[in-house]
């Protein structure tokens, strides 16, 4: 099985971002980088269904050269490969551009699945996973918090969170992309 998981190099927590004087994107001076938490959810999920089903994990980031440490965790964390598509000019925050050069990625490897978290830190939209799904004409499932995989089936059976304590199970053919919920198995480091 092979898999597509992809990583955002994100600004921590810790300090409050400025908007920049072009008022279109963080002013990076003074900020410190980390992986997006619901991000290493993800690659964990993948490496979860590597581990189950065999094959390969990839993660990839589309950012600035300083997004290759969201690569080197994501190696750490244990993954097969990286691919970096380095974006100076929007820097990861064009979502428009960061979501063509994602399916572009995708194509390329052609996966079997394709794992996002539930949304970034930065812009908190929860867009990313659902519009990459839109532009590689996919399903899309969304919080996800259970996935129970069919390889010879070419099936996902994955339970969603719906909010309020609801689930919803759903079957959905593979290939496709699944945003995966905060805590749906423990982190490794």
């Amino acid at each position: 099985m092979k898999i597509l998981t992809f990583a955002k190099h994100v600004p921590t927590s810790a300090v409050t971002p400025r908007i920049s004087d072009g008022h279109d994107r963080i002013e990076e001076d003074g900020l410190a980088y980390e992986v997006n938490e619901a991000d290493r959810y993800a690659i964990e999920e993948a490496l979860h269904q590597r581990s189950a089903h065999g094959g390969t994990v990839t993660a990839a980031t589309v950012g600035p050269a300083r997004a290759k440490q969201a690569l080197h965790v994501a190696y750490a964390m244990g993954v097969d490969q990286g691919v970096h598509v380095i974006d100076e000019t929007g820097q990861g925050s064009n979502a428009s551009l960061a979501v063509g050069a994602a399916a572009a990625v995708a194509r390329d490897l052609g996966p079997d699945l394709i794992f996002a978290g539930i949304q970034a830190e930065d812009d908190l939209l929860g867009q990313f996973g659902v519009a990459l799904a839109e532009e590689l004409d996919l399903p899309v499932v969304t919080g996800v918090i259970e996935i129970r995989i069919e390889p010879q089936g070419r099936v996902a059976r994955v339970v969603r969170e719906l909010g309020g304590g609801f689930k919803q199970e759903l079957d959905v053919d593979l290939p496709c992309v699944l945003t995966i919920q905060f805590g749906i198995r423990q982190l490794r480091y």
